[in-house]
């Protein structure tokens, strides 16, 4: 793996789309907006800056993809949702949410 944040040249590594460009801007697509793979490769590259230099980044915080927060929000909705049943005890906390 090659590059960094600002010019990302990414291999084909697990399946990933090969990535080369000059510059992350120049993976915006033709109206501009950011898709969810542009975002996803730029914290990639954070994530492993992080890694590298972990004296330059806080501790106390995860760099997380939008994909992660969306299944937490999702998860946070049912949970709610199962709180409110009169029948609480019935609701079983998934493992696989946390990776057991």
């Amino acid at each position: 793996m090659s590059g960094d944040f600002l010019t990302p040249k990414k291999l084909e590594e697990d399946g990933n789309k090969s990535t080369e460009a000059k510059c992350l801007l120049d993976l915006l697509n033709e109206d501009g907006w950011l898709t969810g793979e542009i975002v996803n490769e730029a914290s990639y590259h954070i994530r492993d800056r992080a890694l590298k230099f972990p004296n330059l980044f806080q501790q106390d915080c995860s760099i997380l993809v939008c994909y992660f927060c969306q299944f937490v929000q999702f998860a946070h909705e049912e949970l709610k949702i199962h709180a409110q049943s009169p029948r609480k005890e019935e609701f079983k906390f998934s493992k696989s949410m946390l990776n057991m």
